[in-house]
Formats: structure tokens, C-alpha cells, sequence
């Protein structure tokens, strides 16, 4: 008999922010996931707190950022987020060079990361991204922006298995852009 897995959303809140500073301290999330080099739970309060109260500070200006912790069949299992695209500076490039904004007016933008080992190299990041789509992303936007690293092999097949599609980038960049559109948005082409 199959059993269904389901995948739940829960706002981040501080009394996650153990989960988080374990996650963070795993060598396959520090690969891709910026930050200090060991974690602590101050480091993770500092960075976090304004998440839990939806925004993240730049440049003086609280700019609106869903976090959110998910579990898979009732495991907390990993950190993900939603933002505008538009509201933050992407590191090392500009938004506009890489994606039509004409075309893309109302983007999203995740971020995410599996933190439990056990839950690895089984398929779940597409789902849960596939369903954070869903669930949130396609409520707020009509299409939504990842850039994982170009190191990053498992995630750029992650978001192509989640129904994302790699932009053409001319850029020796270290980088590689991806977008996904809702379905029920098809007058905005990738």
C-alpha cells in the first residue's frame, strides 16, 4: 500500500531558529547557502528575527519576505522563502540583465534548502518546491526567479524538475538563471 507524503508550510518562527542553526551547520547546505562558517544561534537570531515578522532590512527599508520552515510527512525538514525579485540586489549582477522585466512584471523569487541528510537524493526538493510554488509563490506571482550557483548541480535539477527552465545568461557568470511561470498566468511567455 502507498502512503501519501504530504508537505506542510509553517511561518518561520524563533522557536525554529535550533533547526536552522543545525541545517545551516551541514556541509551540503553550507555549499550553497552564504554565511559564517559555523553558524551559532546568535548568528542565525541576527539574521532571522526580522524574517519572522515578514520583512529583512536593506538599506534602511523593510522590504516584505515570507520564510518559511516545511516538513515532509510531518519531519521538519527544511528552510524555504518568498520574496519579490525586485526588491533586492542580487550579488554580483544585475536583475535586469538576466531577465526580461517587460515580460516578468510581477516576480517572485525563492530561496530554499533541504537541511535533513536522511531526505536527501530522493526527490523531495522538487516537491517542495513544486508546492510552495503552488501553495504561495502563484498566489502573490505570475512567475518566479531562482539563481542558483553554477556549482550547483543538484539544485538546477531540483528547480528543472519543479518546472523552472534555465534563462540564456551571455555572462561568464557563476550563476545559472531560472524561471517558472504559473499556469494560470500563460500570457507571460518565459
Amino acid at each position: 500500500m502507498l502512503f501519501e507524503v504530504r508537505v506542510t508550510f509553517y511561518p518561520l518562527e524563533r522557536a525554529h531558529f535550533s533547526y536552522l542553526v543545525r541545517w545551516l551547520n551541514m556541509p551540503h547546505v553550507q555549499v550553497v547557502w552564504g554565511g559564517p562558517t559555523r553558524w551559532t544561534l546568535a548568528d542565525v537570531t541576527q539574521k532571522y528575527s526580522s524574517h519572522v515578522d515578514g520583512y529583512l532590512e536593506e538599506n534602511g527599508e523593510r522590504k516584505p519576505i515570507f520564510a518559511y520552515i516545511y516538513a515532509i510527512s510531518g519531519v521538519l525538514a527544511g528552510f524555504i522563502q518568498c520574496y519579490d525579485a525586485r526588491h533586492f540586489a542580487r550579488e554580483g549582477y544585475e536583475l535586469a540583465d538576466v531577465v526580461d522585466l517587460g515580460k516578468h512584471q510581477n516576480l517572485g523569487a525563492i530561496d530554499f534548502y533541504l537541511g535533513e541528510t536522511a531526505l536527501l537524493g530522493n526527490g523531495w526538493g522538487a516537491v517542495v518546491v513544486q508546492e510552495f510554488l503552488s501553495q504561495f509563490v502563484f498566489k502573490k506571482f505570475h512567475s518566479c526567479f531562482v539563481d542558483p550557483d553554477l556549482a550547483n548541480i543538484y539544485g538546477q535539477e531540483t528547480f528543472k524538475k519543479a518546472g523552472f527552465v534555465a534563462l540564456e545568461y551571455a555572462d561568464d557568470s557563476y550563476i545559472v538563471p531560472m524561471i517558472a511561470r504559473s499556469r494560470t498566468n500563460s500570457l507571460f511567455d518565459l
